[in-house]
């Protein structure tokens, strides 16, 4: 065959397999018994569907305070 014709059907192949593999990664449920976890720092993904879900976020107070020394 010729490369013309076997590149992008390589590239369809391999882009049909993630599309398949992420809907259905997304679509199993958790396992019963299994705590999801709420804010994780392992991987970093931003398109994490278990980040978040189930627990708040704790708001943290990020303000600088420069009257130290005027107290």
């Amino acid at each position: 065959m010729p490369s013309y014709i076997v590149v992008p059907l390589l590239l369809f192949a391999v882009i049909g397999l993630y599309i398949v593999s992420y809907s259905l990664n997304k679509n199993t449920k958790t396992p019963e018994g299994v705590e999801t976890l709420g804010k994780c720092s392992t991987c970093g993904s931003g398109s994490c569907s278990l980040a978040g879900t189930n627990v708040p976020e704790p708001k943290d107070n990020c303000e600088v305070d420069y009257n130290l020394n005027n107290q």
